[in-house]
């Protein structure tokens, strides 16, 4: 494993962590030491998923590691299946694991025979060599095969797939799209998978009208529910006033849904004022953008198409993208970058710029700044853009 100076790039054990924690009354057992599932109690708290999975390890002593003992997850396993009865028993492999060669996937395989009322649930994509999307896609994949139900009628309702909290605003996120699906179509949220729901939330996914895709590691989930239940889905959550509105016109006809006009018109009417401020504050400042594509893409498209800004710099931190450079964060925080810059937590610190800059989750971020999606996107860039001439 390389060494990196800031943070080490997040493998796909912790995509699998980050995807199963905030999911309520789920169990989750990692095979590794005490220290790791404390560390996951405590960012799960800042990042305002307290009430989460049930939590557990097996802890590992010298012995385990140096022989190779598997005895204590097996115990671990069976005392778990006994006190919790759980449906579905989530696993996740350690570092510690994967240094020592431990092949929990083969493990696994043999002992579900012997727990024949409780599915075990690896993550092939779990370990140390995958990415943290992989580990998440996989993740968030297993919840839905493990919780879904059959479901023949359909309900005025929506799922939201990929709101996870490794976005800084992804709680402000869920709640502006919770919004605008209730004032423009009259639809409520099914489930809200995996930041802000509960196993229950989960058997009647297969209900809901439709799929929205909140980021690309939740494709592979929208794709499966569309080939089970038959449920749409459409890619992608917009930012700005122009695309917000084009994305509701196209969600009402893929529903055969009106959409309600006199809210839609209230909407635009109170943000183009704020995008027309927004764009007079920062025509004279460059803006620097990048992050996690799907976050850089809808900000990129209200900043340039609608706002008519050029970027001085703008990247994808987690995969390549036509048009958009790839790079890695720990490069962009070392490259000189003025005005307005929108990015990663470890390229804002670097930058010495406050966190609410910060496109991804921080050990410091205390509180969202509200949400970087929807007309209430507007709001948001309008106080940075503000915060930056300010400041």
């Amino acid at each position: 494993m390389p060494l990196y100076k800031e943070a080490p790039v997040s493998s796909a054990r912790m995509g699998r962590l980050w995807t199963l924690a905030p999911v309520k009354e789920i169990c989750v057992l990692e095979f590794g030491c005490m220290g790791h599932m404390i560390y996951a109690e405590k960012w799960r708290r800042t990042v305002g998923c307290s009430l989460g999975a049930k939590l557990y390890s097996t802890h590992l002593n010298e012995k385990e590691i140096i022989l190779g003992s598997t005895a204590r997850l097996e115990q671990a396993i069976a005392h778990l299946v006994e006190k919790e009865s759980p449906k579905a028993l989530f696993l996740i492999p350690s570092s510690v694991g994967e240094v020592i060669g431990t092949d929990i996937t083969a493990m696994i395989e043999e002992l579900q025979e012997h727990f024949p009322e409780t599915t075990l649930y690896v993550g092939r994509m779990g370990g140390l060599r995958n990415t943290f999307a992989q580990g998440m896609s996989e993740a968030m994949l297993q919840l839905v095969q493990a919780y879904t139900c059959p479901c023949e009628e359909r309900e005025n309702s929506f799922n939201l797939l990929g709101c996870c909290s490794d976005w800084a605003n992804w709680h402000a996120d869920a709640e502006e799209i919770i919004r605008i699906m209730n004032g423009a179509l009259g639809l409520h949220p099914q489930c809200v998978l995996p930041g802000l729901c509960h196993a229950d939330d989960i058997v009647n996914i297969g209900r809901a009208r439709i799929n929205l895709v909140m980021r690309h590691e939740a494709l592979s989930t929208a794709q499966w529910l569309n080939r089970q239940f038959g449920t749409p889905y459409i890619e992608g959550i917009p930012c700005g006033t122009q695309a917000t509105q084009s994305w509701l016109l196209r969600l009402g006809e893929r529903m055969n849904m009106p959409v309600k006009d006199d809210w839609l018109a209230n909407e635009i009417a109170r943000t183009q004022l704020q995008a027309q401020a927004c764009r007079q504050a920062l025509a004279k400042y460059p803006v620097s953008l990048g992050g996690h594509a799907d976050q850089v893409i809808r900000i990129q498209c209200f900043l340039q198409d609608e706002l008519g800004l050029s970027l001085q710099a703008i990247w994808s931190s987690d995969r390549k993208m036509e048009g958009m450079p790839f790079c890695s964060d720990e490069a962009m925080s070392h490259a000189p970058m003025k005005g307005l810059l929108l990015a990663p937590y470890a390229v804002v610190r670097k930058a010495g710029l406050p966190e609410q800059f910060s496109l991804s989750w921080g050990p410091s971020i205390r509180k969202e700044m509200g949400p970087m999606v929807g007309f209430k996107g507007v709001e948001t860039l309008m106080t940075l853009a503000e915060m930056e001439i300010s400041g």
